[in-house]
């Protein structure tokens, strides 16, 4: 009988077990697999484990034009609404213009107005106009000036003999001051680069050039000098040397020890002579070298004030190829006026009309037509403050269209994309400039709705205060060009300006922003001078004058860029160093006020109103701020202590020779704003952004002499920087 042990007994099932338990636990198991794919693929992590996507591929060449005609029929839709708010504000802005060109008719009615003595005078001003432009070729100056003085005599005069309340006329004659605008810009780049003009600094340059080469040639006569000095000593040092090798021989050939004796005595004084020779040898030949480099130096002075004169020379010649352009731009303007006022007169002149229900606009012919209702809106808002000006100080309407001026922002012309059509380089050139048509559409509407509101409000307060009210008006014309929100990228500025020989451009301290757009004034200006603050002192380097280039001064630049033409100083000056581009040299920066939460972007801080350099005030976190000053290497400037939520001020001085018109490239990480002068040039977008060089260009009046700078940067968070640039393309 075998033995088993309890291994091999059957046992019963245990209780609670599950029959088939292989297939439950395949089942679980497959249960977790799918609970945990779902997992993956409803998170992120989906995109690691799934196939790599296939690369994108390029659009064909009909994909290219679909996708185009897509993005220029949105464009053109939404560029369309904004054309038919732009007519609606004209209409309204028409209604404006003719009921108070009525009240002006009913108060004074035209008397001397004839349009066809105005044809008449149109005509000569066109032929004396084109005679100036003929002798500027010549050029002859004086009868030059004589033929611009008698087109300006001749415009004048058709001016004042077209009826300028009759509508028909009254566009011609809101075009006519443009015209007499450009002759007047002809005429001042023709005066800058006349005889007159020039002479007091080109004989300047020459006497500067006669003195370097009269030094230049007394230092060439003394190294001659030196130069014979030096052969005479060498004779000498050879003669004393010949005495010597005789010595030196006879003591060879001697055998009696006292005259032997006597000889080394006479070689040993011989040639302490000859190392005397020796020894003036080498002062006269280290004289001679130090002349060389004298020379040298009075020859490269001598050469610099020769450039001197070349770049006087090219000054002149640029001047006058910049007078000859804006003269032909006023021939060319004078010419269509002249055809317009025919078509006046003869009832053939046609209103622009909006585009029909069903027609079809490109983005091109809309942005024009919006161009064209910008125009006719900013000239119904001039007439309409003209007209109001009249009724005020009792003057003709002609004469108060001269003194009112509206600046229309320049608006940049539409070009061709580059690049072959139907690839995706042209695809995306076209979708940005159809981006611009669009920004600068909208800043369109923005203008004029901000017209609009503007003679509304001064019509509901009409009769109160007028004056007052007109500079009231006069500071939001400017506070309105100042910001990028109402005036885009692009504005000038100067027509506000006061020219330095009819007032003073400095102001006093006053409240900034919204109010009448001054800042930091001339009163609190030198507060806390520090040494080198004046045009040649610590704070610059060297001088910049204006470049010789294609720009004309008052066409903003195309390009901003920071190359090695660019001059980092605080004075423009003629003799200068030739630049496109130049940045103040230094600056003084103070900072942070507090901004929590950006809730003080608005708030005015001391430096707006009064810029005393040995101040200090309680800043942000109730810290103790104070000025300092900050030397720029490059246009970008950022404080030593930028942190987030704060706001900076930074000012400095640009030195001028003479009072001139340019272009300010500026920008700004977050808000920005520029007070030049004690005048608000700009205020930035309030929205977080990068900085970048060309973020906004704004054509104002630097005076001669100093000119104070106030830039205000406000930080979200973040980093922060700001910058300008100004262009010296004159």
């Amino acid at each position: 009988m075998c033995a088993s042990g309890p291994g091999t007994r059957n046992r019963p099932a245990q209780a609670g077990s599950r029959p088939g338990g292989g297939r439950w636990y395949l089942g679980a198991l497959a249960l977790h697999a799918a609970g945990l794919a779902a997992l993956v693929w409803l998170t992120p992590l989906r995109g690691l484990v799934r196939e790599a996507p296939e690369p994108a591929r390029s659009l064909s060449r009909d994909e290219v034009r679909q996708v185009r005609e897509t993005v220029e029929k949105a464009t053109a839709a939404k560029v369309r609404r904004q054309l038919e708010r732009l007519d609606e504000i004209r209409r309204e802005m028409a209604a404006m213009e003719a009921e108070r060109l009525e009240r002006l008719r009913e108060a004074a009615p035209e008397t001397a107005a004839d349009p066809a003595r105005a044809l008449v005078s149109m005509r000569r001003a066109e032929e004396a106009m084109r005679r100036g432009a003929a002798e500027m070729e010549a050029p002859e100056e004086p009868a030059t000036l004589a033929s611009l003085d008698e087109a300006d005599q001749q415009l004048a005069a058709a001016f004042e003999q077209l009826p300028a309340l009759d509508p028909r006329y009254r566009p011609i004659l809101t075009e006519l001051d443009e015209v007499r605008s450009l002759q007047d810009r002809a005429r001042q780049a023709w005066t800058r680069g006349s005889v007159d003009a020039a002479g007091s600094e080109l004989g300047e340059a020459r006497d500067d050039a006669e003195r370097r080469s009269h030094d230049y040639e007394k230092k060439r006569a003394e190294l001659e000098k030196k130069e014979r000095q030096i052969e005479e000593r060498r004779d000498k040092q050879a003669s004393e040397e010949a005495k010597l090798a005789g010595l030196v021989e006879e003591l060879a050939a001697e055998t009696d020890p006292r005259k032997r004796e006597r000889l080394e005595e006479k070689i040993a004084s011989q040639r302490e002579r000859v190392a005397k020779r020796a020894g003036e040898v080498e002062k006269y030949l280290a004289r001679a070298a130090e002349v060389r480099r004298e020379m040298a130096e009075r020859e490269e002075l001598a050469s610099a004030a020769v450039a001197g004169i070349e770049a006087v020379r090219e000054e002149v010649d640029e001047s006058r190829a910049t007078a000859a352009e804006w003269q032909g731009r006023a021939i060319g303007a004078q010419q269509e006026l002249i055809d317009r006022l025919e078509a006046a007169m003869h009832g053939t002149a046609a209103e622009p009309s909006a585009p029909a229900a069903g027609e079809t606009v490109t983005p091109e012919q809309a942005y024009a037509r919006a161009l064209q209702r910008e125009r006719e809106i900013t000239g119904a808002y001039k007439t309409w403050r003209a007209a109001e000006l009249a009724l005020l100080r009792e003057m003709p309407l002609g004469e108060a269209l001269r003194q009112t001026d509206v600046v229309r922002p320049q608006r940049p012309a539409l070009e061709s994309p580059a690049g072959a059509a139907g690839t995706a380089a042209a695809l995306e050139a076209r979708k940005q400039q159809l981006e611009t048509v669009l920004r600068e559409t909208t800043s369109m509407v923005s203008l004029a709705e901000n017209l609009l509101g503007m003679s509304q409000r001064r019509a509901a307060r009409h009769g109160a205060g007028l004056e007052v009210a007109l500079e009231r008006e006069r500071a939001e014309e400017r506070n309105r060009l100042a910001s990028v929100d109402l005036s885009g990228r692009v504005a000038d500025l100067t027509a506000l300006d006061p020219s330095s020989s009819s007032s003073s451009p400095s102001r006093g301290p006053s409240a900034a922003g919204a109010g009448d757009g001054s800042a930091g004034g001339s009163d609190g200006g030198d507060r806390g001078a520090r040494p080198g603050d004046g045009p040649d002192g610590g704070g610059g380097r060297g001088e910049a004058r204006f470049a010789a280039g294609d720009g004309d001064g008052f066409t903003p630049p195309q390009e901003i860029s920071t190359g090695k033409l660019d001059v980092f100083s605080r004075k423009i000056s003629p003799r200068g160093d030739a630049a496109r581009w130049m940045s103040p040299a230094s600056w003084y920066v103070i900072g942070p006020f507090p901004n929590p939460g950006r809730a003080n972007i608005d708030r005015q801080f001391p430096p707006e109103s009064v810029i005393d350099l040995d101040a200090s005030y309680i800043g942000k976190d109730n810290r103790i701020i104070r000025w300092d000053y900050h030397p720029a290497g490059r246009p970008r400037v950022t404080p030593r202590n930028e942190e987030p939520y704060g706001i900076w001020y930074a000012t400095t001085e640009v030195w001028g020779d003479r009072e001139r018109d340019v272009w300010l490239a500026l920008g700004s990480d977050d808000q920005g704003r520029l007070w030049v002068n004690g005048r608000l040039v700009w205020i930035s977008a309030s929205r977080h952004k990068d900085w970048t060089l060309g973020e906004a260009l704004r054509r104002v009046r630097l005076q001669a002499g100093r000119n104070r700078l106030l830039y205000r940067v406000e930080n979200g968070h973040g980093g922060m920087a700001f910058s300008l640039c100004i262009s010296l393309n004159e």
